[in-house]
């Protein structure tokens, strides 16, 4: 409950909910929530965005106070965003990858028009500014609904309505609009806040430093390496069927988003902790009959959409590999989802 010197670097905090602000000059403010604890260190990661067009040399000073059991948000602030795109990349899986599944047919794909990616999972305490009394639950004991841990059982529907109420904050004209039970985009489409297309997730889940070809969002084969994400691991052996052999992330639920090391291109949790909603409807088949495709949306309509990624649930080969597809129209409390926009 107190203040930090200027670069202390590391400090003690009690077992019990914190939140974390880290403040620079010309700089957007960032807030963490976490609860420490007594067997290991935790290591945060703050990447604060430029508000000035010249923001200068900075210092980061962190605060430290006990958090409330409601979030304490008084202004929005923009998500913290990578630029990606343009660029072809092979989407899919060969015939002869391991825990392949029919819906992941190998083509090639380009991306034309450059678009920006949040760099974390929507969390609950960004979410309960729009919606806030949605609640999640518990799993095992464990609280579903802290600020700091991905936003789960969240339809797409919901998610898309999040999408156009952040435009909206942000003076953006929303992407989508009401359809009878959906959304859809407006056309031409605008720039505001959406849902991933499958395409671009992938291309941006595919950004992992590699010594050789790979499948999975780590450098190497299965299992992943110690600590790369929240899988499903040995801490969650009383609640899953399957875990990860001799795996231990810590987490036996959900993580807090940013608590894994990035990817190359800068993103969170492109493997684990939740898996994401896209923006496609889902389709069996996503290869063209003949050549690339190009910025592809998916299907006008469906009963499905998709989703990407695994999650704390996953420990098998199929589901932990990058050209995993996923499909659903319900909610779950394994499934969230990123922002997105054209820039």
């Amino acid at each position: 409950g107190k203040k930090q010197k200027k670069n202390s670097g590391i400090f003690k905090l009690t077992t019990t909910s914190h939140r974390i602000e880290a403040k620079a000059p010309g700089y957007n403010t960032e807030l963490q929530r976490v609860i420490p604890t007594s067997k290991r260190t935790k290591n945060i990661f703050f990447d604060l965005d430029k508000t000035t067009p010249k923001p200068g040399a900075a210092t980061v000073a962190a605060s430290v106070q006990p958090a409330s059991s409601t979030p304490s948000f008084q202004k929005i602030e923009t998500p913290s965003m990578v630029s990606l795109g343009p660029g072809v990349f092979t989407m899919g899986a060969s015939r002869r990858e391991p825990g392949r599944r029919a819906n992941e047919g190998r083509h090639q794909v380009e991306i034309t028009r450059p678009f920006l990616l949040c760099t974390h999972e929507v969390t609950n305490g960004e979410f309960h500014r729009f919606q806030p009394g949605h609640k999640a639950g518990n799993i095992g004991g464990q609280s579903l609904d802290t600020d700091n841990l991905p936003v789960v059982k969240v339809s797409w529907q919901d998610a898309a309505r999040y999408c156009n109420w952040l435009s909206r904050q942000e003076g953006l004209a929303p992407f989508y609009r009401e359809q009878g039970a959906t959304l859809v985009p407006v056309k031409p489409a605008t720039s505001g806040y959406r849902l991933p297309f499958e395409a671009e997730w992938e291309f941006a889940a595919r950004k992992v430093a590699r010594t050789r070809p790979g499948s999975y969002p780590w450098d190497g084969r299965f299992p992943p390496p110690a600590h790369h994400g929240n899988y499903a691991d040995e801490s969650a052996r009383t609640l899953l069927p399957v875990v990860i052999r001799g795996y231990y992330d810590g987490f036996p639920v959900l993580a807090p988003v940013r608590n894994f090391p990035r990817n190359m291109a800068g993103l969170f949790d492109m493997g684990g902790n939740v898996s994401e909603w896209c923006h496609d409807f889902y389709s069996p088949v996503t290869a063209p009959m003949s050549g690339r495709a190009v910025d592809p949306a998916g299907p006008a309509s469906g009963k499905y959409h998709v989703y990407r990624g695994s999650s704390w649930r996953d420990g098998a080969i199929t589901e932990l590999r990058i050209s995993y597809r996923g499909y659903a129209n319900t909610a779950k409390d394994s499934l969230g989802f990123r922002v997105a926009r054209y820039k």
